[in-house]
C-alpha cells in the first residue's frame, strides 16, 4: 500500500516554461521528477494544485505524490534530499503524510495570487523576475472603482486563453485588495479557482483602464456577453506569484 504525501514548493519561474511537463521545454514539474530519481532513486509522478504559466513564480504551490512501502524515509529527510539536488531557484518548503484520498488539485478550496508592479519611473533590473517594471503611475482611486465588477461568481471567458466551456468558465473571485508601499503596487486576488491566464488578463484590464484604453461599459460587456479574445491586455508573467492554496 503506497503512502501519499503533500508537499509545498516555492520557485522562481523565470528560467522555466511553466509547471506542467512539456515535450521539449524545461518545466518545474520535470525538474522535481528528476530530483526524485536522483535523491531516492524513484520514478515519482507529482500532481500539482495549479499549472502556473512560463515565468510565473510561486511561494506556496502544492503537489501530492505517492511512495511505495519499500521506500523508508522521513518527511524531513526527504525534503532535505530533494533540496540538495534541486536547483537554487526551486525549494521544497515542507512535506507531510496525508490520507490516500487527498488530491492537491481537486481538494483545493481556493487560491491566493499576488501581482506586484513597480510604478517608479526608474527600472529596477534586480526585481524584474518578481515585479513588473511598469514604470508609470497607477491611479489607485480610479482603478479601485472597477474592483466590484470582478467580484463574485461570473463567467470569466473574456479574461482567459482557455477554450469556451460554460461550466468551467464560471469562477468566483472572493476578494481583490490593491495596496501600495513606496513604489510597489500589489494586487492580492483570492478566488476559488482560475482559468488559464485569468489573473494576468484581469491585471492587464486594470492597467488598460488606468491608461483609458478600456471603459467601464466595455468591462461590463465582458461579463454580460463573455467571449474569448474580448480583452486584449495581459500583464507580463514576471509580476505574478501563486502565494497560497487553501484547503
Amino acid at each position: 500500500m503506497t503512502q501519499r504525501y503533500k508537499a509545498i514548493v516555492a520557485y522562481n519561474g523565470n528560467n522555466y516554461h511553466g509547471w506542467a511537463l512539456q515535450a521539449k521545454d524545461i518545466t518545474i514539474q520535470q525538474i522535481i521528477h528528476d530530483a526524485f530519481k536522483v535523491a531516492i532513486k524513484a520514478n515519482t509522478y507529482i500532481y500539482a494544485a495549479s499549472r502556473t504559466d512560463a515565468k510565473v513564480n510561486a511561494s506556496g504551490q502544492v503537489f501530492h505524490f505517492d511512495l511505495k512501502p519499500n521506500i523508508k524515509i522521513t518527511c524531513n529527510k526527504l525534503k532535505q534530499c530533494l533540496n540538495l539536488v534541486l536547483p537554487y531557484d526551486i525549494r521544497i518548503m515542507s512535506i507531510k503524510k496525508v490520507a490516500k484520498t487527498f488530491n492537491a488539485r481537486f481538494d483545493a478550496k481556493g487560491k491566493t495570487y499576488l501581482y506586484k508592479i513597480n510604478v517608479s519611473k526608474k527600472n529596477n533590473p534586480i526585481e524584474s523576475s518578481f515585479i513588473y517594471q511598469y514604470n508609470k503611475n497607477i491611479d489607485l482611486w480610479k482603478i479601485n472603482k472597477i474592483k466590484k465588477l470582478f467580484l463574485g461568481k461570473k463567467n470569466f471567458l473574456s479574461f482567459s486563453t482557455d477554450l469556451p466551456n460554460v461550466q468551467k468558465n464560471i469562477k468566483e473571485i472572493k476578494s481583490i485588495n490593491i495596496s501600495k508601499k513606496q513604489d510597489i503596487v500589489t494586487f492580492k486576488i483570492i478566488g476559488n479557482s482560475f482559468l488559464r491566464s485569468m489573473v494576468r488578463m484581469i491585471i492587464g484590464c486594470f492597467l488598460a483602464y488606468n491608461e483609458n484604453k478600456v471603459s467601464i461599459n466595455q468591462i461590463k460587456a465582458c461579463f454580460s456577453k463573455p467571449a474569448k479574445g474580448k480583452i486584449k491586455y495581459k500583464a507580463p508573467a514576471c509580476g505574478l506569484t501563486l502565494q497560497k492554496i487553501w484547503y
